[in-house]
């Protein structure tokens, strides 16, 4: 019934995915929206109807065929949270539910019976020509406490098959298909099925009808085609597949080729005929042969197993590396394009969805290239200032990779360098060792002289000693308290420079310059601090490192960051940091944190979803279940499939060859679609067929990189979780990521919402008090209704945010 609404409304101009849908049971209260015009439900959408139904009918036998009454009405409705109510739902019910309708059909061979009530035939179709007024029957209608008048229309003949097209098909077969062209077909069909001794035809039952329908008795059924003839009497599914064309498909599967061959024929051209086919290529069947009976795992499943680690894992098992390697790319590629601007990324996730090993990973990768400083901010936030511990990881990871002499050369010249911006300090601090050295001096030279030259020499070595010991205890003195070596030295240095960070920040950016390679950070655990090391932390990244002063040699030595948490956290740290600004910066759709994290980072990554397949084998891992079903088929399907993503040109190109691969080969294809997407050459190509929703966007030059970087990532990532969805709808979920987060965030959360902003007389059940507003934002509005891509869905929310798309 639903596909056949579906497909009525869309033949009629009707967004049926745009209205409002409550089931009810064997009917369904459709709600449409306030624009849609009146008259166009009486116009085209009851022959649309008609036509569905006829094709619907036409594969199935008189007993499971389908007619439909139709109330039609208009008026205010409201959802109390219960459900819909008002008077035109009353009304509308109570004229599709009386005797006197109902006795009318029955009266009338008709496929479809459109009940208007008096109000809507008054205003809408009395006054239309067009829309046949003159044959809608008035009715008298009394239903509990209603009492009216409703005009009744009969629409589309039921056709009766010929009885002269019969052939040797027998029983209920005979009656659905007898009038076809297929007959003739049909009895080699049935000769041979009934000749098939066919294993497990009731897991084959099952699966055509599926799981919500109860396998029906299996008393009177020996082969194949009891199977056809009992399937006859079944509704289509939800794909609005009949359950007789999925037995079918499943049976070619299991026999040989002449008669698999002989299926596909019958079933592709039943399906043409009945226009099908968009729906069987939509929904392919599993690629795991349902027939065969579950393979024994060996050894067998114990109920003890081995406890795992919650410690970030060394291989990769749910496509983690696989975007490494995609941000690892990304890295290069702005190395290559701008070596001397800084980059920041934020790796968005919830605590345990992966982020730490997502690190681990892009270490990997990088580590040949980039220097490395990786920097625990959990445990460093109980140490001192943020600078002060970024400054050592900075410090250590240099140092790292020189050898012992040039090391020790770096920790010289540094603290040179540190002495020259300290300044007065050091220098004072640097005469008084002075003068306590040289009063040293003269309070034992003129013991040394005289003597025996053997006491003269033991006595000039003991004055040597002391005085080197004073001033290795004057250097440490200084270094700690001065030169920030210590906690306390890094306060005192605080306290008492003038403009102390611009030193701090100076000084990065000397020791950035002596890094052999780039420098990339990796903060790890910052979702696990205090709000107020959250914002000094990142405070430091953003004025110390990444807009360090101009330095004076020709290059900038830019620094490049991945910071690992979850972005709520994050947002909440800069609120809590801020809160006397929360309702003059604000807007609505984008809070301060958002603002916060807009500014800091230039990219944002959300950590992959893995896919049900995923989820399978990363358990059938933990349990030490290997997969039986890999064969040379596989390994043949991935090498032709890589190859064709190496060739492919465009992003249309490599998301069609992720989508015909089957899901085994999808697992090992989804991480060379990815790469093959962050090249130059198709990241160009996205950019320019992205341009043409520049108009959504806000001017501003920071708002049109951000979404082309978005988009870029959240097409790699989705393709790493094998969702292949359409470009035009990714782009314009990434404008709503973009430009109203906050909205993006609530509908990840609550896609069904999106029916509060298409619908605004809905948004005060579907949205939260502080997006509302947004409900009726006309740039909101012309993004979630564009034609190209829109108007975005529910589902198709779903598919973009990676949230149990599938």
């Amino acid at each position: 019934m639903y596909e056949v609404l579906r497909t009525a409304f869309d033949e009629s101009g009707i967004d049926f995915g745009a209205a409002s849908t409550e089931d009810r049971g064997d009917g369904v209260l459709i709600l449409l929206s306030l624009d849609t015009p009146r008259n166009l439900v009486a116009d085209q959408l009851p022959e649309r109807l008609a036509v569905g139904l006829r094709r619907y009918n036409s594969t199935r036998t008189p007993r499971a065929q389908m007619r439909l009454r139709v109330s039609v009405n208009f008026g205010e409705v409201l959802n109390d949270g219960h459900g819909w109510i008002g008077e035109a739902t009353d009304i509308a019910f109570r004229q599709l539910d009386a005797a006197s309708v109902k006795e009318t059909f029955i009266e009338y061979p008709s496929l479809i019976a459109v009940i208007a009530s008096e109000r809507y035939f008054d205003e809408v179709i009395a006054h239309d020509p067009g829309l046949l007024p003159e044959l809608y029957r008035p009715i008298e209608v009394s239903v509990k406490s209603f009492a009216g008048t409703a005009y009744v229309l009969m629409i589309g003949a039921i056709s009766t098959p010929a009885s002269d097209a019969v052939s040797m098909a027998d029983g209920p077969v005979s009656e659905l298909l007898s009038a076809s062209d297929l007959a003739s077909d049909l009895d080699v069909l049935r000769s041979y099925l009934r000749s098939l001794n066919v294993p497990h035809l009731a897991i084959m039952t099952h699966r055509a009808l599926g799981p919500a329908v109860p396998l029906p008795s299996f008393d009177h059924v020996a082969n194949p085609w009891d199977v056809v003839q009992l399937l006859t009497d079944f509704d289509a599914g939800p794909d609005g597949i009949p359950p007789v064309i999925t037995f079918l498909r499943l049976l070619a599967e299991e026999l040989d080729d002449r008669t698999s061959v002989l299926i596909d024929e019958w079933v592709s051209e039943h399906a043409r005929r009945l226009r099908l086919e968009p729906i069987l290529k939509s929904s392919p069947l599993d690629q795991v042969t349902t027939s065969e009976q579950p393979v024994p795992v060996h050894p067998a499943p114990e109920t003890n197993v081995d406890w795992a680690s919650d410690a970030p894992a060394l291989d990769d098992r749910l496509s983690r590396a696989s975007l490494a390697d995609v941000l690892a790319a990304q890295l290069r590629d702005v190395r290559g394009r701008a070596p001397s601007t800084s980059f920041l990324i934020h790796l968005d996730g919830a605590w345990g969805t992966g982020k730490s090993t997502l690190l681990n990973f892009l270490q990997i990768r990088l580590e040949d290239e980039f220097t490395i400083v990786r920097f625990d901010a959990w445990r460093q936030s109980r140490l001192g200032p943020p600078w002060w511990a970024l400054l050592c990881a900075t410090r250590e990871a240099v140092a790292r990779e020189r050898g012992v002499v040039s090391r020790a050369a770096l920790r010289a010249a540094e603290a040179g360098v540190r002495a020259r911006r300290v300044g007065a300090g050091v220098t004072l601090s640097l005469f008084l060792i002075a003068l306590l050295v040289a009063g040293l001096a003269v309070f034992l030279l003129p013991r040394v002289a005289g003597g025996d030259a053997l006491a003269t020499l033991a006595k000039a070595v003991t004055a040597v000693v002391a005085t080197l010991a004073t001033l290795w205890a004057g250097a440490r003195l200084v270094g700690r308290t001065l030169l920030w070596d210590t906690v306390r030295g890094a306060r005192l240095f605080e306290q008492s420079i003038p403009n102390p960070m611009d030193q701090v920040a100076a000084h990065f950016d000397w020791m950035l310059s002596k890094a052999r390679k780039p420098v990339v950070f990796f903060i790890d655990d910052l979702d696990r601090c205090q709000s107020s090391y959250v914002v000094d932390l990142l405070d430091a990244v953003q004025t110390l490192i990444r807009d360090t002063p101009t330095p004076t040699t020709t290059e900038h030595p830019a620094a490049y960051f991945v910071a690992a948490a979850d972005g709520a956290w994050l947002r909440k740290s800069y609120e809590d940091a801020f809160p006397t600004f929360l309702g003059s910066v604000s807007t609505p759709g984008y809070s301060l944190g958002y603002l916060f994290l807009d500014k800091l980072f230039q990219l944002t990554v959300p950590i992959p979803m893995p896919s049900t397949r995923a989820r399978t084998t990363y358990l059938g891992h933990l349990l030490n279940i290997t997969d039986p079903h890999r064969d040379g088929t596989l390994d043949q399907e991935v090498t032709a499939g890589k190859t064709a993503l190496a060739d492919a040109s465009g992003e249309s190109e490599i998301l069609d060859i992720v989508k015909a691969a089957t899901p085994a080969a999808r697992d090992q294809l989804a991480r060379d679609a990815a790469l093959a997407l962050t090249t130059p050459q198709n990241r160009a190509r996205a950019d320019h067929s992205l341009r043409k929703f520049l108009p959504l966007l806000h001017p501003n030059p920071r708002n049109i990189k951000k979404f082309l970087n978005t988009y870029s990532i959240l097409r790699s990532v989705r393709t790493l979780e094998q969702n292949t969805v359409p470009s035009d709808v990714l782009a314009l979920w990434t404008i709503i990521r973009v430009r109203w987060p906050s909205i993006a965030d609530h509908l990840e959360t609550n896609p069904d919402a999106i029916r509060g902003l298409i619908e605004p007389l809905w948004a005060s059940e579907c949205l939260p008090e502080e997006l509302c507003d947004l409900a009726t934002d006309p740039e909101l509005r012309a993004v979630i209704l564009h034609p190209e891509g829109g108007p975005l869905t529910a589902d198709l929310i779903r598919q973009c945010s990676g949230t149990e798309w599938q």
